[in-house]
């Protein structure tokens, strides 16, 4: 697994090959996702909510089971094309 150091904090990256490998997107909390998984993410459908350092694709990956509510993969933005995966998030 590729590391990255990012305003003295170093993560975890995951890539396109860490994509390709797995055959769907298996990144883990706390890793950051490169410019290359970024942008895929973004242009395959238009994102949920892209703004205020957060990005969330367009498409839910699972359903609250007490309230219904669709749950985003949900990335906050480090900077330039980096955004660290913070988990599931409405």
């Amino acid at each position: 697994m590729e590391k990255m150091t990012i305003e003295g904090h170093e993560y975890d990256i995951y890539t396109m090959a860490d994509w390709t490998r797995d055959r769907e997107l298996k990144v883990e909390v706390g890793q950051v996702v490169e410019p290359d998984v970024f942008w895929q993410l973004c242009e395959a459908l238009p994102p949920h909510r892209w703004g205020r350092g957060v990005f969330q694709p367009g498409e839910p990956h699972d359903h609250d089971l007490d309230t219904g509510m669709a749950l985003y993969r949900t990335f906050h933005h480090l900077g330039g094309d980096y955004y660290k995966y913070v988990g599931l998030k409405n």
